[in-house]
């Protein structure tokens, strides 16, 4: 069986057909709750609360290594075991099990994200209102361990200068 992009699936999420997202396996979906557990997605779009600008392709990609860090770490190397089996049918990587992470770009240039568990609080931190925060230092808080930023991110960033340059200012 191959990979299918048949977005019917996909629709009550309003998922956006990209090719960028496609390539990087994070769907552009239009709203905080989505009905699909993926494992990373960006929010983009009308939806009740405020609108999310459609990130660049560079934005995607950075959020697209982002996502494979996870998966490698948590799944395995692209295209072998589960994610073979399972994760590759998809056009997106879809597990209950994994604590979606959903990331929007604010209004105002910068970006925030949310766990697929909350309940309470903000939708997104850092919220619309504080200070735009690039996206690399949302990336970097999601990975924050205490009062600093853990190894396995600064070494994936530093491994992929392609992505996130040859000296990343955080972490």
């Amino acid at each position: 069986m191959t990979r299918g992009t048949d977005f019917a699936d996909y629709a009550e999420d309003g998922v956006l057909d990209h090719p960028v997202s496609l390539e990087v396996r994070v769907p552009l979906i239009n709203g905080p709750h989505p009905r699909w557990y993926y494992v990373t997605a960006i929010v983009i779009g009308k939806w009740p609360y405020r609108e999310g600008p459609i990130p660049t392709d560079d934005e995607i990609r950075m959020v697209g290594s982002f996502h494979e860090e996870y998966c490698s770490y948590w799944y395995g190397p692209p295209h072998t075991g589960w994610r073979a089996r399972d994760l590759d049918l998809r056009p997106f990587d879809v597990d209950g099990g994994a604590a979606g992470r959903y990331l929007t770009k604010h209004a105002n240039g910068g970006w925030g994200y949310r766990i697929h568990t909350w309940r309470y609080g903000p939708t997104y931190v850092p919220t619309a209102v504080d200070n735009p925060t690039p996206l690399v230092a949302v990336l970097d808080r999601i990975h924050s361990v205490g009062d600093g930023v853990g190894d396995r991110w600064v070494k994936w960033k530093a491994d992929h200068p392609e992505i996130f340059g040859e000296v990343s200012s955080h972490g």
